[in-house]
């Protein structure tokens, strides 16, 4: 099965045309500094590990920087901490948009049934895993 980094899986949106906030991938907290200070990840900016996992915004994973500063001092604190046993190598840096409202999408495969499977909740955002535990439609 092929796992994607968001990131990843957001540049094959992009290639498609499907619109996105603005971002880009760091490497290291210099870098989210210099991205956010150039104007290629526009500020406010929401900065993520990229790690397979869910969960990432109640682990500490997921955090948001006013100015290039607090961009580098996000980066740093996530970037090299193992997050469900994953050592975060990459963050992703995405301008943070007004949003009326978040949705879901995932599209994954049924191994059993040995097909896809397209999940779409109205409930986006944190805690997404448990929503289907709940409110299964």
């Amino acid at each position: 099965m092929v796992k994607l980094a968001e990131w990843r899986g957001k540049d094959l949106f992009r290639k498609y045309g499907v619109p996105l906030p603005k971002g880009r991938v760091a490497r290291s907290a210099d870098e989210a500094e210099r991205l956010t200070r150039d104007g290629s990840v526009p500020l406010p900016c929401v900065v993520k590990a990229q790690v397979l996992a869910g969960g990432r915004g109640k682990g500490g994973a997921v955090t948001f920087a006013s100015t290039p500063e607090e961009a580098r001092a996000a980066a740093a604190s996530i970037l090299g901490r193992e997050f469900k046993g994953e050592r975060v190598k990459e963050v992703l840096l995405e301008e943070k948009l007004a949003l009326a409202r978040e949705l879901y999408l995932a599209l994954t495969l049924d191994r059993a049934l040995r097909t896809p499977i397209l999940i779409v909740s109205a409930q986006g955002g944190v805690e997404i895993e448990s929503v289907a535990d709940d409110r299964i439609d």
